[in-house]
């Protein structure tokens, strides 16, 4: 936990740090905490802040799609969670659930495919044209 400084004394590496080069900068943190590099400047975390995941070399990794809240750690462009007032689609955070999709909770699924619009998977609220709405179903004919 000790690097060397320019006039060769041995100095503390920062907290929760295991080695260092330099007083800001940890290249390894102890085990109970993740690097992070932000803007060149390397720390120890907790846990990583939201826009990142943590990888299996315990380094907070960033997410590649900027509307992550957290990602999946094999493909930092998937959202696994959104920030708040989003939902969540497919691996997307989206401002609303539009078109044929209906929310449940913080997420985004489709109407069944007969739905031009829904209020969840068993209730069409429009159907597309040709067909007509009966018992909250959109069918060819009453």
């Amino acid at each position: 936990n000790y690097f060397a400084n320019p006039q060769k004394k041995c100095e503390n590496c920062i907290s929760n740090c295991k080695t260092c080069v330099n007083e800001h900068s940890c290249t390894e943190c102890n085990d109970s905490h993740f690097l992070l590099v932000i803007n060149e400047i390397y720390s120890c975390v907790s846990h990583c802040p939201d826009g990142f995941v943590a990888n299996s070399h315990r380094e907070c990794t960033k997410c590649s799609n900027s509307t992550c809240k957290n990602c999946d750690v094999n493909n930092t462009s998937t959202c696994t969670e959104c920030q708040p007032n989003q939902y969540l689609y497919n691996g997307t955070c989206v401002n609303e659930c539009d078109g044929n999709k209906y929310s449940f909770g913080i997420l985004c699924f489709d109407c069944d495919k007969s739905c031009s619009s829904c209020l969840n998977e068993n209730h069409c609220l429009t159907c597309p044209t040709g067909f007509v709405l009966e018992n909250d179903r959109c069918v060819s004919d009453c």
